[in-house]
C-alpha cells in the first residue's frame, strides 16, 4: 500500500466496510487478456479469517479461466461523495 496511514488493519473496520459494499469485482486474467465481472457477494467470518462469497454458475467463463489461472484479485469500494470541479481534472470522490 502506498500510502501505509490510510491501511485498514482492524477487523471491525473491515467488516463495516464490507457491509457498506453493495457490489464486489472480481479480476482474472482469461489467457494474456484481463477480465472484470461485477459481482454481487456475501462473506463469512471465523474468528480473524473473512471468506468472501462470489456467485458463479457451475460452467461459465469465470469457471473456465480459474481452471487455468486461479490468481485473482478483487476489488469493493464505498464511494461517499463526489466532489465536483470545474475542469474533469478536479473532479474526484471520497471513498
Amino acid at each position: 500500500m502506498r500510502r501505509s496511514i490510510r491501511e485498514v488493519v482492524e477487523l471491525m473496520e473491515l467488516i463495516e466496510i464490507i457491509n457498506g459494499c453493495k457490489v464486489c469485482r472480481l479480476a482474472m486474467a482469461d489467457n494474456s487478456e484481463p477480465y472484470v465481472v461485477p459481482l454481487n457477494f456475501g462473506y463469512r467470518r471465523d474468528d480473524s479469517v473473512i471468506t468472501i462469497l462470489l456467485h458463479c454458475a457451475r460452467e461459465d467463463r469465470k469457471i473456465n479461466i480459474l481452471k487455468q489461472n486461479n490468481q485473482v484479485c478483487i476489488e469493493m469500494d464505498q464511494m461517499k461523495e463526489l466532489l465536483s470541479g470545474e475542469k474533469g481534472c478536479d473532479y474526484s470522490c471520497y471513498f
